[in-house]
């Protein structure tokens, strides 16, 4: 089975993306299953400048003589435009900034026309089944974004630390096997608790699983290779009339894990 995606959308990015999956037969020890591949390409540009009101930082009133003779900036912080704010019910009595030095470098990093992110990925999944019944799991991706080989950060640069974050992120997905007794199966091992259709919805009831934000970002990526599996016990049992009954016991809790420090997000 082989599926081919493209996709552009226009915001304050553009972004597109090319995607190839395979699927294929695998027999693994005692387990014969599907193995899929998925491959994609994808890239974001930066469709629109960074707003003046966004950045931190305002205009200062001191001259450029006087600038020059004790060493000052012409504008605070970032080189925003931080002003009195007015609303219905009349003006503010000072200044009062919309941005924040904490959040202005990824909106300066990145001009209008520059690349946010130039992603590959690669990601497998493999499941099986033995004669016995016993279901096996087991899933892996890959990424890497290469947009700081195609521009440079022009405000500040990122640490080796925040690059490497950056540019690679590998992942084991699923790890676990379904063993059936009777109407119940007992599920073993890393898994993502899937609890109906709201995985979008924040402080839902999948907020059991925490996601990696850089790849629920990156153009062509999948989304259950953003949500992070944890060691957690499990079961599912019917218990007729067309009702069943499901419960997880969590082995340990993981983060979320937050995009690198300078990048556009």
């Amino acid at each position: 089975m082989r599926k081919l995606s493209i996709t552009t959308v226009a915001a304050l990015f553009a972004s597109t993306l090319f995607s190839l999956s395979n699927a294929a037969d695998v027999n693994f020890g005692p387990f014969s299953g599907s193995l899929t591949t998925t491959v994609s390409q994808g890239f974001q540009v930066r469709a629109s400048d960074t707003a003046c009101e966004l950045n931190s930082g305002a205009a200062g009133t001191i001259t450029g003589a006087d600038l020059n003779l004790i060493g000052a900036y012409a504008n605070t912080g970032n080189g925003g435009c931080d002003k009195k704010q007015t609303s219905s019910l009349g003006e503010s009595s000072k200044v009062v900034g919309i941005g924040s030095v904490n959040s202005d470098d990824g909106r300066n990093n990145f001009a209008q026309g520059d690349f946010t992110s130039i992603s590959s990925s690669v990601s497998f999944s493999y499941t099986g089944s033995s004669n016995e019944g016993i279901g096996i799991n087991l899933s892996a991706s890959g990424l890497k974004d290469s947009a700081l080989d195609a521009n440079e950060p022009s405000f500040k640069k990122f640490s080796s630390q925040a690059q490497d974050h950056f540019e690679t992120n590998l992942k084991i997905g699923n790890a676990y096997l379904a063993l059936p007794m009777g109407d119940t199966d007992i599920l073993v091992g890393r898994y993502i608790q899937s609890q109906g259709v709201s995985a979008l919805i924040p402080i839902g009831v999948n907020v059991v699983n925490p996601v990696s934000l850089p790849i629920l970002r990156a153009p062509g990526t999948l989304l259950r290779d953003a949500l992070l599996p944890q060691a957690m016990v499990g079961f599912n049992t019917y218990l007729g009339s067309g009702v069943s009954l499901e419960g997880y016991y969590q082995l340990e809790q993981s983060e979320v894990e937050l995009d690198a420090a300078g990048s556009f997000f």
